[in-house]
């Protein structure tokens, strides 16, 4: 048996997806394995097609199709003091109705109750109290409402169930939403996202995961800045 937990999780949204095929769904089990308590899998591709008997290429058409699906999240980390050494973190963006524990952790329920676990015992999730729980949508003060506000201000329309649920993962306040209105203009009018017709622009539901709100920008010249109407405002 390969490192990781004993149980892995598939979750319903990804289960139903009709936009990943099904190896992409058993890779997103495959990395819930090996998930660690940080909340990231750091396995290479060649550790991962080993595990699951596919070629290197496959896994990383895998991670494509999950991340433009917005049920993945990848960031290169350096992990020396001089970040010569990089490593990918895989994040799950879609959180499970439970968590899996790793032997002798110590889980806190949501009544406050407390127990030191087994490798591989489950720890349920009252979803009524789990905000993030995308199977039961927060109703926060930033709404399906702004959501739509978002996605039409946002310039490329990809996959709007996978951006939807990235949205309510976020939850985000009025201020926030305030925040990522301004970086996202600021970015509309940018050079990275304004050449070869924008084609460097992420998809929406990795723009929402990556929290890319929070990126330096820097302005493209004057003739190619796209101006932003008024009434595009979000707030």
């Amino acid at each position: 048996m390969s490192e990781g937990a004993y149980w892995a999780v598939l979750t319903a949204p990804i289960l139903e997806s009709t936009t990943v095929s099904d190896g992409a769904k058993l890779f997103y089990a495959q990395v819930s394995r090996r998930t660690n308590r940080l909340g990231y899998c750091w396995a290479s591709n060649r550790t991962l097609s080993d595990e699951l008997n596919v070629g290197e290429r496959t896994i990383s058409r895998y991670v494509s199709e999950l991340e433009n699906a917005g049920f993945i999240t990848t960031e290169m980390v350096g992990i020396d003091d001089r970040k010569r050494r990089r490593e990918r973190h895989i994040r799950l963006a879609v959180p499970a109705p439970f968590d899996v524990a790793k032997n002798g952790e110590i889980k806190v329920a949501k009544n406050g109750e407390s127990n030191v676990a087994k490798n591989g015992d489950t720890i349920k999730v009252n979803n009524k109290s789990n905000k993030n729980n995308p199977l039961n949508p927060p109703q926060g003060e930033a709404g399906v409402d702004w959501f739509d506000r978002f996605w039409a201000l946002y310039p490329k329309k990809r996959n709007k169930p996978a951006a939807l649920r990235a949205w309510r993962t976020i939850n985000p306040t009025a201020a926030l939403c305030m925040t990522m209105s301004r970086a996202l203009k600021r970015q509309m009018r940018s050079e990275e996202w304004t050449k070869d017709g924008g084609r460097y622009v992420p998809y929406p539901a990795s723009w929402l995961n990556g929290h890319r709100w929070e990126d330096a920008v820097e302005d493209a010249p004057a003739r190619s800045s796209a101006p932003v109407r008024e009434e595009d405002e979000w707030l």
